[in-house]
């Protein structure tokens, strides 16, 4: 999703999946699925794990080039503290994105899989954008079987201080008091209705 406000501040929320190690033998799995298509259409070998990294680290980089802000929720499916996803986003001569639960909180998160012991879920954004509010519900209160994320961010540090003005569209209301607008609209919604009708017998 791309919010954009006054003076062209511009913010991004990317959501990604980074697919689980799958064995050969699995091979309907989403891993095994971007493997064959990485080879088969693109003549490239690499590992989907290290394409899906690459591919993302570049293109935040290329938006952060462009002066945009960041946000980034993120399924990991491997530590996101110690292993290269998450160092990725957090290295101090890079994107320098914050976690933003542990920078919150002050600690890190547990497992965030119901099943799991480590923390392989997670919301980083970059130092431009402000959480002033943040919690992880525990495994299985959320939908899936995941942690749930409920991140507050100051939406000036998103849109600026002058957002959009929302403007509501007026609702068309029949006129009853009008014999033939009220005639009008009850033949055009039996006609509508009849075609539904018809078509799902």
């Amino acid at each position: 999703m791309v919010f954009q406000g006054a003076g062209g501040l511009i913010t991004r929320v990317v959501c990604s999946y980074n697919p689980c190690y799958n064995n050969k033998k699995q091979s309907r799995t989403s891993y095994q699925q971007q493997r064959r298509y990485f080879i088969t259409k693109e003549k490239d070998t690499t590992f989907p794990r290290r394409r899906f990294r690459d591919d993302l680290v570049k293109q935040l980089e290329k938006w952060r080039a462009e002066g945009d802000r960041l946000i980034v929720c993120m399924d990991a499916n491997e530590n996101i503290y110690s292993k290269s996803i998450g160092k990725k986003l957090t290295n101090s001569t890079g994107l320098r994105m914050k976690e933003a639960i542990s920078e919150f909180t002050g600690r890190k998160l547990g497992a965030t899989f119901f099943r799991g012991s480590t923390a392989i879920d997670a919301v980083w954004h970059t130092q431009d954008v402000i959480v002033v509010g943040a919690c992880a519900m525990p495994a299985g209160y959320g939908v899936g079987d995941c942690r749930l994320f409920v991140i507050d961010f100051i939406t000036s540090s998103l849109i600026g201080n002058a957002p959009p003005r929302i403007v509501r569209a007026q609702a068309r209301r029949l006129n009853t008091n009008i014999p033939l607008a009220a005639e009008n609209y009850v033949n055009q919604f039996e006609k509508m209705s009849s075609g539904i009708i018809s078509s799902n017998d």
